[in-house]
């Protein structure tokens, strides 16, 4: 068994998070990801330069990833709601993203009547 494959898996696994959620905050395609989670077949080694980014991203040290016993997790390996949000900005369409940005403009009262019509649309 392959620590690394096995320690992004955990991770991922930890953060409730799909593995193209984590392929598109990391700016790779899911098959790429996969790839690093996977056993047997097709498994590729990320660069360096990859390692850091999923250490970056999942609040690691490069050395937890690769399996060091002794490494100690800087935060927790906690996904902040923040980087949540990101991920699930990430996966939307650009005329989803563009109708998230509007909406956030717009004061309560606004907010409240764009729910209203959008209800109203989708006949809720």
């Amino acid at each position: 068994m392959n620590k690394l494959s096995n320690n992004l898996r955990k991770l991922r696994r930890e953060g409730k998070l799909s593995q193209a959620q984590v392929a598109t905050r990391l700016n790779i395609s899911q098959q790429a990801y996969a790839k690093y989670e996977s056993e047997k077949g097709y498994r590729t080694e990320p660069d360096i330069d990859s390692l850091k980014k999923l250490a970056d991203f999942y609040g690691v040290s490069i050395d937890y990833l690769l399996g060091n016993e002794t490494a100690l997790v800087s935060t927790g390996a906690e996904i902040t709601p923040a980087a949540a949000r990101d991920i699930w900005f990430a996966t939307l369409t650009p005329i989803q993203q563009s109708l998230v940005h509007a909406i956030l403009q717009l004061d309560n009262v606004q907010q409240l009547r764009a729910q209203a019509y959008f209800s109203g649309l989708l006949g809720y």
